[in-house]
């Protein structure tokens, strides 16, 4: 999940549930996600699709109820759209 300010929730489910706050900059002129664990992930987007991670994700309309329910417990500092 990002924000328009480039806050996120780096929310993956498999077998649990792992979120990971961070914020997204511009570095050597590469997206990337430094997560508050400092670790960084760059990120490439196409349209509604990001590679990230070795993952390419799809963008949808909400998160999971898993991923909200970590999001409420850890909100973001600036709101979702």
């Amino acid at each position: 999940m990002s924000t328009k300010e480039g806050d996120t929730l780096d929310c993956r489910q498999w077998q649990r549930v792992i979120a990971v706050p961070g914020k997204l900059t511009l570095m050597s002129d590469d997206l990337t996600n430094v997560t508050v664990k400092r670790e960084l992930y760059e990120v490439e987007r196409d349209g509604n699709t990001i590679e990230y991670d070795g993952m390419t994700m799809e963008r949808v309309d909400r998160p999971t109820a898993e991923c909200a329910a970590a999001l409420d417990k850890a909100p973001l500092p600036t709101p979702l759209p």
